[in-house]
């Protein structure tokens, strides 16, 4: 089931990617974050998140906080569409 937070916070994500991308390929003329398809910056993104839910959830020991896996999906699949949209 798909939650109001999973999409505020996949939508949230989404944004920084979308003006990330530019900024660090045309500003800084860095290495792209997400080259046409390629996920890197989701996956960076995606591996934060679940790192500072886990912690969170080991220190408070409470469940509530945490995302369920049909929220994580959610979220990843906004990050990995929003990587090829900028990068176009």
């Amino acid at each position: 089931m798909v939650t109001k937070r999973a999409l505020l916070l996949g939508s949230v994500f989404s944004f920084l990617i979308g003006v990330g991308e530019p900024f660090s390929v045309l500003l800084i003329r860095g290495s792209p974050m997400c080259a046409d398809y390629s996920t890197g910056g989701a996956l960076f993104i995606f591996f934060i998140l679940t790192f500072s839910l886990f912690l969170i959830n080991l220190f408070l020991k409470k469940k509530e906080i945490g995302f369920k896996p049909a929220e994580l999906v959610t979220i990843y699949i906004m990050m990995i569409v929003s990587c090829a949209i900028p990068s176009w």
